[in-house]
């Protein structure tokens, strides 16, 4: 073997394990924030951190579980404040599975396997017959922005716990660890502990520190839904024009109720 010759490749493998030292170092901060059992509601609100972005657009790997059939997908995901959101979601070897828009009241969903269009109403009702997990999108952006918002303003109780606080209101639980990073969200929907919601591997996307993961358990309906964001974009708005549902001549519609 000549050593000499192995120098250049040495010296590349050093300079690429710095870099990915680097990259750790920067992917592991520790947040650290005191607060004593004598905080009150509004000094611990203060404290936890939620990211309150106003829209993003992100690429995220989707695990979906629904009666104990799992189903794997990469997404584009396009989201404003609560009144817009777009989804294009593919296979993992490349072809659409589907193309979902919320605009104000109206919503579409393109099918093209089926040659199917899904149009109607953004209610409640009818995001549940597309994604059979109870959440509103009112729902989905807030847990995404800021779930502190989702508390009643003079309902909301505080509890410390051995390993960080919960604050609580009739329909809502929110934890938070001792770093005061959100963990774990119940909601109580139908007087039970209908869905949770679990935040793990916080991360740094451009420049906002954000769950890396988040799992979605819909205990009623049994299904579950993983978001794995590989990136995300923060911005103050998204240009809609960009993302628009184009169908086939001949597609069937589905008049949703």
């Amino acid at each position: 073997m000549n050593s000499t010759s192995e120098l250049p490749k040495l010296f590349l493998l050093f300079i690429a394990f710095c870099l990915v030292s680097a990259c750790a170092k920067k992917y592991s901060v520790e947040r650290t924030i005191d607060y004593t059992r004598n905080d009150s509601i509004p000094e611990i609100t203060k404290k936890i951190y939620v990211p309150d972005f106003i829209a993003l657009i992100a690429h995220s790997k989707i695990s979906y579980t629904q009666n104990n059939k799992t189903s794997r997908l990469n997404a584009i995901i396009a989201l404003e404040k609560s009144d817009f959101l777009f989804i294009d979601a593919f296979h993992f070897f490349g072809a659409l599975l589907y193309r979902m828009k919320i605009d104000g009241e109206n919503v579409r969903a393109f099918y093209p396997k089926d040659n199917l269009l899904y149009t109607g109403k953004s209610t409640h009702e009818n995001l549940y017959l597309l994604f059979s997990i109870n959440l509103s999108l009112v729902d989905f952006y807030l847990l995404l922005a800021n779930p502190l918002r989702m508390l009643g303003a003079h309902d909301t109780k505080l509890i410390f716990l051995d390993d960080g606080v919960l604050l609580h209101d009739h329909s809502t639980k929110i934890f938070a660890g001792k770093n005061l990073l959100i963990t774990k969200i119940i909601l109580q929907k139908f007087e039970k502990d209908s869905i949770t919601i679990l935040y793990n591997n916080y991360t740094y996307f451009s420049h906002t520190y954000f769950p890396q993961e988040i799992h979605i358990q819909d205990h009623v309906h049994l299904t579950e839904a993983t978001l794995r964001f590989t990136d995300i974009t923060f911005a103050n708005e998204i240009d809609k024009k960009r993302f628009d549902i184009r169908v086939p001549e001949g597609v069937t519609i589905q008049l949703l109720q």
